[in-house]
């Protein structure tokens, strides 16, 4: 029997190894600033043994759940555990090894690219350069932030209940993830180093949508108004519109209320806020309509769905 760690067990393992290929088939295509970030395959693997050395022309991360392992390069090598994750860059000749059994681990290959290489030479934002970070990465290990753990699972949960807006929050949370791994890489640096906003009308109306979803993402802890997003973006609030819908096929409040729910089922999982807190961290400061809005969006109210969690985990 595989040993347990972060609850995980043998049934887990079995949900994720069938899951997961439908996550690679369905996740969408994502822009951040003037990147756009693909996910070409994820898949789990038990390693027991070294492999030779390779290169691979995407992007490869490992992140370990069980065991340790070693990755080498032929100037460095580093070891790497649960609560760690590697990150190997294009082209880049490497090998692997277990050293402690069994290796278990997610490998995600992703192409990281710009979306216009003039325009990304023009102007920068700090989405950037930590995504560029991410792209040429130069350690091998670096510490994985525990709510990567929970936006994963999410992930996940979606790919199972595939459903209407489930596009829309596979998403954000890809989103999640990406900026999670990318902040460990350089966390060091500062966003006020460097230009926030490119020229609005230089935008396509993907770019566009993905600096207000960054926006809302960002601020669902308080009221949102549509004047304070187009200000932000830099266009009127009837041209915000109309491109946004266009190109989302939803309105923008309909992208604020999925959001809200995702951190709300996210809360509810992981901390031991009350309903009333939750609400309001995810800018609802009504419990009784914030009750309404997970019921009708999850089929069940925040307690019913914070005690099957529960017990699941309890389960487990």
């Amino acid at each position: 029997m595989i040993q347990q760690f972060h609850n995980i067990s043998e049934d887990e393992i079995n949900r994720q190894n069938r899951l997961t290929p439908l996550l690679s088939k369905k996740m969408p295509e994502i822009i951040i600033d003037n990147y756009s970030i693909s996910l070409i395959e994820h898949h789990w693997i038990t390693i027991s043994q070294q492999r030779n050395f390779h290169t691979h022309r995407f992007l490869e991360i490992h992140v370990p759940y069980l065991g340790q392992g070693r990755i080498i390069t032929k100037n460095q090598q580093a070891y790497y555990k649960p609560g760690t994750f590697t990150v190997t860059p294009p082209s880049l000749p490497h090998s692997w090894e277990c050293v402690e059994s069994p290796l278990y681990m997610q490998v995600w290959w992703l192409i990281i690219s710009p979306v216009n290489k003039k325009l990304k030479e023009q102007s920068s934002s700090y989405n950037d350069l930590i995504i560029e970070n991410l792209r040429s990465a130069s350690a091998l290990t670096y510490l994985l932030h525990p709510s990567f753990f929970n936006a994963y699972d999410l992930m996940l949960q979606e790919v199972d209940q595939y459903r209407p807006g489930s596009e829309i929050m596979l998403e954000s949370l890809f989103k999640q993830i990406i900026i999670l791994l990318a902040r460990a890489i350089k966390p060091e640096h500062k966003p006020d180093t460097f230009q926030q906003n490119q020229r609005p009308g230089k935008l396509s109306n993907r770019m566009l949508l993905s600096r207000v979803d960054e926006f809302i993402q960002s601020n669902l802890n308080h009221e949102l108004t549509l004047d304070e997003i187009a200000s932000h973006i830099g266009i009127s609030p009837r041209n915000l519109t109309r491109r946004y819908k266009k190109t989302r096929s939803q309105t923008i409040w309909q992208t604020i209320a999925q959001m809200r729910m995702t951190k709300a089922r996210i809360l509810l999982q992981s901390s031991n806020l009350s309903i009333f807190e939750i609400a309001e961290r995810c800018g609802i400061y009504n419990k009784y309509y914030f009750s309404t809005m997970f019921s009708k969006h999850f089929g069940k109210s925040p307690s019913s769905f914070r005690k099957e969690m529960k017990t699941r985990k309890d389960d487990d």
